[in-house]
This record gives structure tokens, sequence and C-alpha cells, in this order.
């Protein structure tokens, strides 16, 4: 790999680990070279002990005083040219220190995250490394990076990574995987090694996981620029969560075996990622906007390339989510607040997609072009960016970030009213009046201009608490719409709201049906019910007619099946619920009230979903293998029109 110089690239790792999961054990060596040194502190696991430490060439000390301390090094400024260390430490892997330790067919699958210092690590300092890794016989391990050697015998295994370009952290897997390999010629003519490293179950999905890989590092290196490293490895865990490392995604292999079918926006989310957070870095203390970015250019740009309908209900979710975060509280985009960083994302994702819209899809692209070949691999703030995107469209867009950025939470707006005015005989005109709440934002409005025969759409600059427009149409207009594809960020009108699970979970006037007689499957959706209501429920009995109140549907497939039918309720599509052994949606039932059904294959689908069910209530469906989540999403909402008088 081709060092590429950058002025936080001063520290260096040289580390050598010999790892035995089946035992837990870990024996290290690092020693820790710093340039241009100045005051640090080095940190190692609690669970560790420390057998040599020498500072350049004195001792080190062990770093702490109790045996259940992390150890802790103070390292003094001291005008010198280099600085190095060298550490020896050993101990046992457990689960507090970071180690994920499952069996699978009796054979480890193992990872030891940066957090939990596994390592001799300089606080605060992005590293370069070279990492030597000893396993036992049949396990292989990785670190993100270039492997520069690689031996694999009845002896164990022995791999030499190098990362040369300045990293957060080091993180590592190793298990029992099957590896499958595949070449993908770069842009600038450097081949790049892609692996997986699956389990045994999902090994045969390889060759469709590579195919993805080739094609999004073909569709990224187009729009940024030449993919940074030598590979990409994509490596399945046992856990339901996913992590993003450089040149590694290590994803759980449950959703790896379910979106075989729809796996594009999780490759393309792990490819982007070596550009945007694992290639420039936010400065995560004020405001992440990596994450940001990359759901407008790997989750909305697949929707918008596939179906618009479904890219402008993925903005539609968007929105949904910070009109109900801004009725507690807002999000700025400039600090971080525990709790609302999937809302964070969605401001930051709608923010760029605005900024778009605003300077154009070539000038953005340029931009995003001049991000990545002048900030590579160094941590970049808002202001970074607003002054680069200054410079590539030759605009001041000071107002533009500052509201958007800055500020915590949405604008609210809407139609006051719209009159038609009398024309010459080949046009028509109407007003159009704007109004919006304080603070008052500077926003380009999209309205749509129905006519009898065509829609016509026009944007407007909103710059005021309240301002009428002009406007001219060729058909005589009949109503207009305010942002009708959700193309704006605003709190959405209350006839925008789509309908989803809360709705019906949240309200306290809600009753609950159990349809099933058996005991064992009543008791069990009881108990759904009161996990989700956060109260006793108030049960009530099937009847002919249903009340005019909210309602919970809880049952098996067959029973929910029956009772749709008997009710003319609608079901959900198969298209959505296919290969599922749950699913939960919500709809209306003729008398127009809302209904939440929950249906489940068997009592043991049922039981899978307990934990699951209440995290999805910002949806209008969810469906479940298991208690994997398979398909889920908002129904899609006509936007209101507004009559013209």
């Amino acid at each position: 790999m081709k060092s590429f110089a950058v002025k936080n690239n001063e520290v260096h790792y040289d580390i050598v680990v010999q790892i035995d999961p089946i035992e837990g054990t870990l024996k290290g060596k690092s020693i820790i070279t710093i340039q241009r040194p100045k005051e640090l502190k080095l940190m190692l696991g609690s669970a560790f002990d420390v057998t040599k430490a020498y500072f350049n060439d004195g001792e080190l000390g062990v770093g702490r005083r109790q045996v259940d301390q992390p150890h802790i090094w103070h390292i003094p400024f001291i005008l010198n040219s280099q600085h190095q260390i060298e550490i020896h430490w050993q101990g046992l892997l457990t689960h507090s220190e970071g180690l994920q330790f499952l069996e699978l067919n009796e054979k480890p699958i193992a990872s030891l995250q940066d957090a939990s210092l596994w390592y001799p690590r300089v606080v605060g300092e992005l590293a370069s490394y070279q990492l030597e890794l000893k396993l036992p016989p049949g396990q292989r391990g990785l670190v993100p990076g270039q492997i520069v050697h690689e031996q694999d015998s009845l002896l164990g295994y022995r791999a030499t990574f190098e990362f040369l370009y300045p990293a957060e952290g080091i993180n590592l897997v190793m298990g029992s995987y099957e590896i499958n390999k595949q070449t993908y010629q770069g842009s600038n003519g450097r081949s790049i090694q892609l692996r997986t490293y699956f389990h045994q179950r999902i090994a045969h999905l390889s060759q469709d996981y590579l195919a993805l890989a080739k094609r999004y590092l073909a569709m990224y290196e187009s729009q940024i620029g030449a993919y940074p490293y030598t590979e990409f490895n994509i490596v399945s865990h046992l856990e339901s969560n996913n992590l993003s490392f450089p040149t590694l995604a290590y994803l759980s292999a449950d959703m790896l075996k379910l979106l075989l079918n729809h796996g594009d926006i999780l490759i393309a989310r792990e490819i982007l990622s070596n550009w945007w957070g694992n290639g420039v870095y936010s400065e995560h203390h004020h405001g992440n906007w990596t994450d940001g970015l990359i759901m407008l250019m790997a989750d909305h740009a697949i929707q918008e390339r596939f179906n618009g309908e479904q890219a402008r209900g993925m903005r539609l979710a968007w929105m949904y989510d910070l009109t109900l975060l801004s009725i507690g509280q807002g999000v700025s985009l400039s600090t971080v607040i525990p709790g609302t960083e999937h809302a964070e994302k969605c401001k930051a994702a709608m923010f760029f997609l605005m900024l778009r819209d605003c300077l154009g899809e070539a000038i953005f692209q340029q931009a995003i072009q001049a991000l990545w070949t002048t900030r590579r691999f160094q941590a970049t703030s808002w202001q970074q960016l607003q002054q680069l995107f200054e410079i590539i469209s030759g605009r001041n867009l000071g107002s533009f970030f500052d509201q958007w950025i800055y500020r915590d939470g949405i604008p609210d707006l809407f139609i006051q009213n719209a009159k038609g005015v009398s024309q010459g005989s080949d046009t028509h005109g109407f007003t159009l009046t704007l109004h919006q709440t304080n603070p008052v934002y500077q926003l380009r409005v999209p309205v749509n201009i129905q006519s009898q025969s065509d829609t016509e759409l026009q944007w407007l600059n909103l710059t005021q608490g309240q301002q009428t427009f002009m406007l001219t149409s060729v058909n005589k207009p009949l109503s207009v719409t305010l942002d009708p594809d959700f193309r704006v960020l605003r709190k959405l009108a209350d006839d925008e709201i789509p309908l989803s699970l809360h709705a019906v979970i949240s309200n306290r006037h809600t009753r609950t049906i159990l349809l099933s007689q058996r005991t064992d499957v009543r008791e069990l959706a009881k108990f759904l019910a009161i996990r989700l209501q956060k109260h006793s429920p108030r049960i009530v009995t099937v009847s002919q007619e249903l009340p005019a109140k909210p309602m919970l549907v809880i049952g098996l497939q067959f029973e929910i099946e029956k009772f749709i039918a008997a009710h003319k309720i609608s079901p959900l599509s198969d298209e959505i619920k296919t290969n599922s052994t749950a699913q939960a949606w919500i709809t209306r039932s003729p008398n127009g009230a809302p209904i939440v059904l929950i249906a489940a294959q068997d009592l043991k689908s049922l039981g899978a979903i307990i934990s699951q069910l209440p995290h999805h209530e910002k949806n209008s469906y969810v469906t479940f293998d298991g208690q994997q989540a398979m398909n889920n999403g908002l129904w899609l909402v006509e936007a209101p029109k507004i009559r013209i008088q």
C-alpha cells in the first residue's frame, strides 16, 4: 500500500500479537514510534498485565497501582525529534474487555474492538500501524489494512497487515471462516483484492456479495475518485449489529442471509464509508456529517435509481422522524445529543439533498470530488465543508449552512391561501401566500400547480415569515401543492404524517383483541400487547362490528386472515410479507379507525418478535424472519392539494 503523507500521521504502532480464541488468551508486544513528540496519554485495558515497558532508553513502569485498574501512562513533553515506547502485555480476554465470543459448530468467532483497549494505544491520536497476527490452526483473522504476508499451515495462521494511513484505532476479528476472493481493477489501474470471510452456513452467498462490491466500487470511483485502499473485505459475525472499518465491513450473518436479494444498500453503504467516515473523518464532537452524506449517496441514490416513489418514501421517513423529534426537542448538526443519532443522520441527509438541489447536480458532484481530493485522511468540520462548497460553486453559502447546521429545529411552513386573478386570454394567474413560523428560514420551496390537463412544478424563494407570490400558468390552475415530493426539510402537516404503528400503540383509547383460543398463544399475545402499550391493555372480544376506536389485533396468521376477511380489512401484500414468519402493519377498519394487526406463523415466531417489535413503532409495517426484521417502511401519502379560489 502506498503511503499518503499527512500531518496527522505522527504515531505508528508495530505490533506482534498471539491470540488463542479457544483459551481466550492474548500475548502481545508493541513498539510505538512518535514523531514530533508532545505531551501524550497512553492506555491499556485493565484485563491485561504488563510484563515489560520501556520509554526511549529507560523503564516506563506498569502504569497502574491496582490490578483492576486500566494502565495509564502520561508521557511528558521532552524536546526530541522522536520517542519510542515498547510495551509487552498479556492476559485473558473477557466480554467486558470487548471480546465478542460466540460458538458456531463448536468453533469460536471473536472480535476485539478498539474501544476495549486491547492493545496499548495513544489516546486521541490517529496512527498508522503494522500488525503481525498469530492464531491457532483452523482460525483466520484480520485487521483493517493490506495483507503483506499470510501463511496458513498445520502449525497455525500467521499474517502481517499494514495500514500506513492515519487511523482512529485497530479493530481485530477472527474465526473459523471460509474465505472467497476476487480481484477488481480500480480506476487508477491498481488491483483491489476483494474477499468474503463468511460462516459456513452463508458461504454460498460469497459470489453474490463480491459482485455487489465490484458494482459499487465502480460506481463510487466514478463519482468521487479512486478507491483509497488495496482491499475490501466483507466479514460475517453472529451479532445483530453492523460495523464499518477501513477496508473491512463487519456484518450480521443473519442480515447478509436475509438481504441476499436486497443487499445493494447494505454493501453500497459499506463501500462508500471507505471514502466518508473511514477516509475523510467527521469531527465527531461537533456533529457527524459523514453518515448523512452516506445516506444520500447510498440509501437514497439507490432508491432514486430503481424506484422514484421509494426514494420519495425515504425522504418522507426522514422528515417524519424529525417531525416527531421536534415535538420534544430539536437536533442541531453541530452538536452530538445522545439518543438523537438517527434523527441527526436524517437531518444531515436532507441537508445534502437540499444543497444538491440548490447548487445543481454538476456543481455538487465537483465539490464531492474536491472534498475527497483535498481532505482525505483528515478530520473535516462543517466550516471546512462550507468553505469547500463555496470555492467550487463561487457562492456565499453562509446563511444556508448557518440555518441548517446550527439551529436545533426545522421550519414549519404552509400555504396560507391561493387566489386566482384575471390575466390575458392566453395565460392564467393566481397569487400564492406562503407562511412560515419563527425563526425565519431562507428557503427554495417547490410547488406543484395542477390544471385540468397537466402539472407544472415551480420553485419559489421564500425569505420572509409571510410572502405572496404572483404565478402564471398556460392552463387554468385548479389547485396547488406545497413540496409534493418532500425535498425541503420541514415539519410535516397533520395530513402529511403517514399512519404508523405508533398511532395505535401510543393511544390510550386503543382496544386490544387477542384472537387465539390457545392458552399459550393467548398469554404470549397479551404479554406482547403489554410490552407495546407499556400498560395493561384494554382487551375486548371479537364482535360483528368493530368499535370506532384504535384497535390492536394479535393472532396466528390463519386467525388474522379469517379476521380481516370477516371485517373487510386490507391485508398485507404478498410482496411485503414474502418469506417472513411474522408481520405487523397498520391500516384502517371500515369505520375509519386505525387498526394494527400482528400475525405470527406459530408460537415460536410470536415469541421471537416480542423484544424487536417495539423498536419499529415508527413504521407503517414490518416483517420478521425469526428476530430479524426483513421489510419495513411507511405507507406513502399524497401531499394535500390546496384549491385555488
